[in-house]
């Protein structure tokens, strides 16, 4: 069989049935109308005009629903002109929609919501029949697939209402019969759907006698064909004919054999038993090894059974056939995607879209595959034809956001999550998704709206309430983030990161012995999680307990031993112990590692300051500034190495500029008040020791120069007696 005509989905039975109320008997009726009509030249009746009976405009969420209408009117000889059939790749399918509907008796509209909401189906019944003759208006048939409201120039006409009929073969067969009425004024459709319900019962049970029959019947014709074509050495042109003959009515009832097998798998997949399904498929396969339709549904019930590599090869077979079949085409790229294989499920996507440019859900889907192999700006540019060509889904929206930000186009991702929320405002995750962008473009304030936003629909909602308490902790406010923590962790207490991240919210607040408690179970949950690792490490040193704190670094290191934040952590305790040497190697060998990175040169200053050797710290601490010439810390570090070395003028240049960097740091107003006492600046020196002790009301060093500068006072002279003096 054909894959583009593929095999009805409709029960036997019930074709015969249909034929039978008809009143076609033997080779009367539609179905010698049909050979007749296909002897007539370019298909044009006389009487009418037309090429063909209906033309069949539908939404590609119907497509498998309207084929199987379309095959079944074939079947009954009636002339449709349906899309799967007439088009070819590559084909302008307005011009061809356009042309095709001029040659048409009737024009079928498939109703649907998402027909009536696709806004070129909408823009074509506007365009194409608003303003025709009425002739031309009453060529519309609407055909109701599911309820939606009708486009203006239907809303008068007499529909077809199939509600319901894609779960219900009786149903479909019951309202096919009056479209054929329709078509065809001779044929008296049922009237009482009832009747025909008990009517079509009744004829269930002979499924099997007229397999049987057909099968017996295939059988003689091979037994023909291989005499006629045995009987005769040399054949005749009578000979040759009669084989022809036999040869045609052993493929139709061999179509007809397959068709059988799979109305029966189609029923069985109604009653939900897959394997009788698969069996009755495969059936249908043996005997017309070439009907695609078979082979793609086959796929479909074997992805049902989670059987992904089977239904990727059962897809495979009806491409096939027919390459051009992009539902087919689809699943299966579903399938490769959902297998681990998405560039084979990109490539397949590229085949459906050279097909049909304006297939948005493969748009969709390709660019989230795009995502999945990492070819970001590949996936923002899908996501984005996909709503260019119509696909305002939710899920387009939000996976567009989910690319921008990885892009790192934290405004835009937010800007589309809120064009996602438009649509979908109850969805927690689109909540959440947008606080992430807006943190990473620095909104807190909006991001924290947004999170809570989330939290109002769903309140224990872990993932929003950690984000939450991460956000607080940036925003400084460290008690609503250990308050956000604590419940996560009540919620689970298994969750290492919020332990961590509370712990560095005691931190900040100067609870340290509590920190480093949250520190160690974080640990005992995950013991390879650096982040708690290195917070245990520093918190143990903040609490003075500095061979602890040399250990947890030593025991990071063994796994980490280029970590720049544990070797300048471990030259801190090393300084701490008074291990020069030990501290002196450390250092170097971060300046081995990356000479272009100033913690090693700032480590090895701050060595050499602590063994009095000034000149070799102002040459460490000149190399820190040549990496970063804003850093106002090395600034006051080497002027005060300067001042240690009498260069006052030298070290007044460095403090005040270390001051003007960090007008808050008391230590650079210390350096230079220390720098304009050496130049003999001494109103300037108590205004700058003034300033170190206003910012630092401890600083006992400050206050002990402020005092040493101040003016001795004068002796009262009205004390003195005029015998105090001795005059010689």
């Amino acid at each position: 069989m054909d894959g583009s005509l593929g095999a009805g989905a409709g029960n036997p039975a019930l074709v015969l049935e249909g034929c039978r109320r008809n009143g076609d008997t033997g080779g009367s009726g539609r179905g010698a109308d049909k050979l007749e009509k296909g002897f007539c030249e370019l298909g044009m009746t006389p009487e009418s005009g037309y090429r063909f009976d209906i033309f069949l405009r539908y939404h590609r969420a119907q497509a498998r629903w309207t084929r199987q209408l379309a095959e079944r009117l074939d079947r009954e000889g009636f002339r449709v002109w349906f899309d799967g059939w007439m088009l070819s790749p590559g084909s302008d399918r307005k011009l061809e929609y356009q042309l095709a509907i001029d040659q048409c008796r009737w024009i079928g509209i498939v109703i649907s919501p998402e027909l009536v909401g696709d806004p070129w189906p909408k823009d074509e019944l506007y365009t194409g029949f608003a303003h025709a003759p009425a002739r031309q208006n009453q060529r519309l048939l609407p055909l109701i697939h599911t309820p939606a409201d009708l486009p203006r120039p239907l809303q008068d006409l007499t529909a077809i209402d199939f509600t319901g009929s894609e779960e219900d073969p009786v149903l479909l067969e019951f309202q096919t019969l009056q479209l054929m009425a329709v078509l065809d004024p001779t044929i008296q459709p049922p009237t009482n759907l009832q009747r025909f319900r008990l009517e079509t019962g009744r004829s269930q049970p002979i499924q099997d006698e007229e397999l049987r029959g057909f099968q017996a019947f295939f059988r003689s014709l091979q037994m023909a064909l291989f005499g006629a074509a045995t009987s005769q050495r040399s054949p005749t042109a009578e000979g040759m004919q009669q084989v022809a003959i036999l040869q045609f009515l052993q493929r139709l009832f061999q179509w007809n054999s397959a068709d059988l097998q799979y109305d029966k798998a189609e029923d069985w997949l109604r009653r939900g038993n897959l394997n009788e399904a698969l069996a009755a498929f495969d059936r249908a396969l043996n005997m017309d090894p070439n009907f695609a339709l078979a082979w793609s549904r086959r796929g479909d019930v074997l992805v049902q059974l989670a059987r992904y590599r089977e239904a990727i090869d059962s897809y495979n077979g009806s491409l096939t056939i027919n390459p051009y079949d992009e539902t087919t085409r689809i699943r299966l790229a579903l399938i490769l995607g959902r297998v681990g294989k998405p560039k084979s499920a990109v490539v397949n996507y590229d085949k459906v879209l050279e097909i049909n440019p304006e297939e948005g859900l493969a748009w969709h889907n390709r660019g989230i595959r795009l995502l999945q192999m990492k070819r970001t700006k590949l996936a923002v540019v899908s996501l984005n034809k996909a709503l260019r060509v119509g696909q305002q889904h939710p899920k387009i929206w939000a996976a567009r956001g989910i690319a921008l930000r990885r892009v790192k186009r934290p405004r835009a991702a937010a800007e589309s999550f809120a064009e996602a929320l438009k649509r979908d405002p109850s969805n927690i995750k689109l909540w959440r998704w947008q606080g992430n962008a807006w943190v990473k473009a620095n909104r807190y304030k909006t991001a924290l709206n947004c999170y809570r936003r989330a939290l109002s629909g769903r309140r224990r909602d872990l993932v929003t309430l950690y984000n939450l308490g991460v956000l607080l902790l940036r925003m400084g406010r460290y008690r609503q983030a250990s308050d956000s923590f604590d419940r996560v962790l009540k919620r689970d207490p298994d969750h290492f990161r919020a332990w961590q991240a509370r712990g560095i919210a005691f931190q900040r607040l100067g609870f340290q012995k509590e920190a480093c408690f949250h520190f160690e179970e974080a640990l005992k949950i995950n013991p390879a999680y650096f982040p708690a690792q290195y917070a245990l490490a520093v918190g143990r040193q903040a609490l003075g307990q500095v061979k602890p704190a040399l250990n947890q670094f030593n025991q990071i290191l063994q796994q980490r031993p280029q970590n720049f934040a544990c070797l300048y952590g471990r030259i801190t305790c090393l300084r701490a112990l008074r291990q020069w040497d030990l501290a002196q190697t450390t250092a170097e060998k971060m300046v081995a590692l990356n000479g272009e990175d100033p913690w090693g040169w700032f480590a090895l200053g701050l060595i050499a300051s602590d063994q009095q050797h000034f000149e070799q710290a102002i040459q460490h601490y000149s190399q820190v500034l040549r990496l970063t010439p804003q850093d106002s810390t090395a600034l006051n570090n080497r002027a005060w190495s300067l001042c240690q070395q009498q260069c006052f003028e030298d070290a007044l240049l460095d403090a005040q500029q270390a001051v003007t960097l960090n007008p808050e740091s008391w230590a650079s107003w210390h350096t230079l008040a220390c720098a304009q006492e050496g130049l003999g600046l001494i109103s300037e020196a108590q205004t700058s020791y003034q300033q170190a002790l206003t910012l630092n009301p401890d600083f006992a060093e400050a206050a002990q120069a402020l005092a040493r500068l101040q003016p001795t006072p004068m002796p009262d002279l009205g004390s003195l007696t005029p015998n105090s003096e001795v005059v010689t």
